[in-house]
């Protein structure tokens, strides 16, 4: 972790914000490992505000995940696929225009494809934890005493 943050030292003073994007979903990731949930929060948002990735999206939405904090999490998510859509219309006119390199372009929509499905699958998941689920007959009931 003492190497990510030195790294990310480096890459500010550079100004290489790419870099820093990275390694600040990066070091998420690495306290998503750890259980440190609120600061892979931190370091997944900043991911987020510096280079809006799929991936750091991802990473914060796991992080609030972690927190329990669902709704924000499916509000994060929610951007996401958004951003993802908003990046993959663009990126198709930009397609259209330049088609000297299909396979760069075959395979960066694939990417874009997958990372929105693990959002999308993310997103089932986080919503299903928040839905009101009634008794059945086979719950037990407690009674008030």
């Amino acid at each position: 972790m003492a190497h990510y943050k030195t790294a990310l030292e480096l890459a500010t003073v550079e100004h290489n914000l790419p870099l820093q994007g990275t390694l600040h979903s990066n070091l998420a990731a690495t306290f998503q490992r750890l259980h440190r949930f609120q600061e892979a929060t931190v370091a997944a948002r900043a991911a987020v505000n510096i280079a809006p990735t799929p991936k750091a999206y991802f990473r914060l939405m796991k992080g609030l995940e972690g927190q329990r904090l669902l709704p924000e999490a499916i509000a994060v998510g929610m951007q996401a696929v958004t951003v993802i859509d908003a990046n993959s219309h663009s990126n198709a006119s930009k397609e259209i225009i330049n088609r000297a390199d299909s396979t760069r372009q075959t395979t960066t929509a694939t990417a874009t494809a997958q990372s929105r499905s693990t959002i999308v699958s993310l997103l089932e998941k986080l919503h299903a934890q928040t839905v009101y689920r009634p008794r059945t007959a086979g719950d037990s009931i407690q009674h008030k005493t």
